[in-house]
């Protein structure tokens, strides 16, 4: 007889649209949010969820002090993933925010969108790498959202000549162009070799500064290459990674993958077993009970902090990104070879 197919569970549901928008009060310490129509206990719940993951939350534990700080925003519950939230709360954050008046300088820019889901040094190491990428090509960013940095620093971006939108903020970077009078520079994200070097390009083009964009990228990429031309055929080449969690990332996650000779599937995957699956805390509970090697990455990860810089986005995210993911192979791999000595 055939042998039945045990489908994998699937993950349970994310903390949601909640979560997302006090994400973004986690990393603006001063932020306030009213979530209309959501009860106290569904604010603890995805409270809790957020100082599980950021160790270094700035979010009180109590739902009422959340509610009575200094910039009170209005947000409509409803369901979503934590990216809606993100976004939703951004956006508020676009329209209410006081800015004075704007006073646009030629090299300055603003960058709404960046996925700081903590204050850990991973996500602000996203933070100075993206301001390294712009700073390349003669751009001084002024503001960065979010950050960790108060509303105060925030408004800063009124000084902005070009609002750099990632895909968490395309509304908010809209919102905020339109009162400041920036041009907005929606160039996807930063992520793997080529996505980088592609979204350096385009913002050099919005921008003006295209032969420095082109110099940046080869410089870069020149300095990271070579470190990964051993990885490839050891680690990458032929192996099936899943990948789910963060709808934004997916795709340029999935590019990133085929750069090394990888290939991205679903996840639960139907058909052969990946060689790892990566995700929230969520999806590596499924994986776990399926049996299958698994990196907890993501929102929400309460099992891996970050001490030192790790960041994912940009040039310098590509190596810490890979060494993640062979390092869990290497250690599923061994742990594998010692379970199979031991049932001899």
């Amino acid at each position: 007889m055939p042998q039945a197919t045990v489908e994998p569970p699937r993950p349970r549901e994310d903390p949601g649209r909640t979560a997302g928008a006090l994400l973004v009060a986690n990393a603006v310490p001063d932020l306030a949010l009213h979530l209309e129509g959501t009860p106290d206990e569904a604010i603890a719940t995805a409270v809790a969820s957020i100082r599980e993951h950021d160790w270094r939350s700035s979010l009180p534990a109590d739902p009422a002090a959340i509610r009575g700080r200094a910039l009170p925003l209005a947000l409509p519950a409803g369901a979503g993933a934590w990216e809606d939230g993100f976004a939703d709360a951004l956006l508020a954050l676009a329209r209410a925010i006081p800015l004075g008046e704007a006073r646009p300088d030629p090299g300055a820019v603003a960058v709404v969108g960046l996925p700081v889901d903590r204050l850990e040094a991973d996500r602000l190491a996203d933070v100075a790498e993206v301001a390294r990428l712009l700073g390349a090509i003669g751009l001084r960013v002024v503001a960065s959202w979010p950050s960790g940095a108060a509303s105060g620093a925030l408004a800063e971006a009124a000084s902005a000549r070009f609002v750099v939108s990632l895909p968490y903020g395309r509304a908010a970077a809209a919102a905020l162009a339109a009162r400041t009078g920036a041009a907005v520079v929606d160039a996807g994200l930063p992520f793997g070799l080529g996505g980088t070097a592609a979204w350096l390009r385009a913002v050099g083009a919005a921008t003006g500064r295209e032969a420095l964009a082109e110099q940046a990228a080869k410089r870069d990429l020149d300095r990271i290459v070579p470190r990964l031309e051993w990885v490839v055929p050891l680690w990458t080449l032929h192996r099936r990674v899943a990948f789910a969690g963060d709808r934004l990332l997916a795709g340029p996650f999935a590019a990133a993958l085929r750069e090394l000779g990888a290939e991205a599937v679903e996840w639960p995957c139907p058909g052969a077993a990946p060689d790892l699956v990566v995700g929230p805390r969520p999806v590596v509970e499924a994986a776990i009970a399926s049996g299958r090697p698994h990196l907890e990455w993501g929102f929400p990860s309460p099992a891996a902090h970050a001490l030192n810089p790790a960041p994912r986005l940009g040039f310098d995210g590509v190596p810490h990104v890979i060494e993640a993911m062979i390092n869990r192979l290497s250690l599923c791999e061994v742990l594998a070879g010692i379970d199979l000595q031991r049932g001899r």
